[in-house]
């Protein structure tokens, strides 16, 4: 067979991968802690009620063929690239699962990506899961990522109703922009998101808690990434701040 013939049985996807960190040793703390069974339990159920909503709820995912598979630690979520704005609600819902899973206590770190997939409510695989999975592990601190290609290609293909500047604007609000090149999810310094300013407030006393608890580790791999979400933590109080937050973390 010619590379002209060649035939791609794979469709064009939105893909995004969330791995749940420490998600193990956490289960081995719920045998004892009851707290901890609780977050593991309702964290669970949250993902299981976001799957079910998207194959049968109001708002009915399949008729856009969106599928979403859970595999223990591992959150799998898909849409076709032909789908309107497609990576944009991509983003936008990662936005809405980092709030959840950080509510419950939990850090994770994943990775969208646009390219070839088969997934139906069974079954997933295809080159751009592996692709999400390497570069998840790209990420390396707690942050779901997005790169510099993908992003710029939203901008030049914008949903049907946006201008480009358009679509960069409301892309750059859920994103921020990393050293690295990355752009990842930006949830925390999203205060009028939030219901109510309580829960706003919540979310950065359980992001401080976990922070804190991250740098008692003596392990050097596994600090860097407790001193990055820190400095993340840290920028937030570079602009005005609740007077109801917590302070800043002295490290």
């Amino acid at each position: 067979m010619s590379k002209k013939d060649t035939v791609n049985n794979f469709d064009k996807k939105v893909v995004l991968y969330v791995d749940i960190l420490g998600f193990k040793n956490k289960v081995k703390k719920s045998i004892q802690d009851i707290e901890t069974f609780n977050n593991i339990k309702n964290a669970l159920m949250y993902i299981y009620n976001v799957q079910s909503e998207n194959r049968y709820g109001v708002l009915n995912g399949k008729q856009l063929n969106i599928q979403i598979s859970i595999f223990s630690d591992n959150i799998i979520y898909s849409q076709p690239l032909k789908n309107d704005g497609a990576l944009f609600y991509t983003v936008v819902s990662a936005y809405y699962l980092s709030t959840e899973l950080t509510l419950l206590g939990f850090l994770f770190r994943g990775a969208i990506i646009i390219g070839d997939l088969y997934h139906d409510e069974k079954i997933v695989f295809g080159p751009a899961l592996g692709k999400a999975v390497e570069l998840e592990k790209d990420a390396v601190y707690p942050r779901i990522i997005l790169r510099k290609e993908d992003y710029e290609y939203q901008i030049k293909n914008p949903s049907n109703s946006n201008t480009s500047e358009d679509e960069k604007k409301y892309l750059d609000y859920f994103l921020k922009k990393d050293d690295d090149g990355f752009y990842h999810i930006d949830f925390l310094s999203k205060i009028h998101d939030y219901d109510d300013k309580a829960t706003y407030i919540e979310v950065l006393k359980k992001i401080k808690k976990i922070i804190e608890d991250g740098l008692t580790i003596t392990d050097d791999h596994i600090r860097a990434k407790y001193l990055w979400l820190m400095n993340q933590y840290n920028s937030l109080f570079d602009s005005d701040m609740p007077v109801e937050a917590p302070s800043k973390i002295l490290f």
